[in-house]
């Protein structure tokens, strides 16, 4: 996790599924009130239901922070486009 100015920026490896919740939620339990959180997923092929509802505890836990799901792949993006992400995380698209 790094600090930049007043944001976060957490760089996440490889698959989050079921076996990797605890990780996941301790990871995420770290983060307080900051005006913006960004989650690098570029490196992150595959996530089950398990870490979306992680993500979705993290939003409610601090609803005021933007929290921007960056560098997510075409397969992530169009999970979270299923699930109607874009409603509550910035989901930009790659270039």
């Amino acid at each position: 996790m790094r600090i930049e100015g007043q944001s976060r920026r957490l760089e996440l490896h490889g698959e989050y599924d079921l076996q990797r919740q605890a990780e996941v939620r301790a990871l995420f339990g770290e983060l307080r009130d900051e005006p913006a959180i960004e989650l690098d997923l570029r490196d992150v092929p595959y996530v089950d239901s398990s870490f979306l509802n992680e993500l979705v505890v993290l939003h409610n836990r601090l609803p005021e922070s933007k929290i921007t799901l960056q560098h997510a792949s075409s397969q992530l993006r169009h999970i979270f486009e299923i699930v109607g992400f874009q409603s509550i995380f910035q989901i930009p698209a790659d270039k």
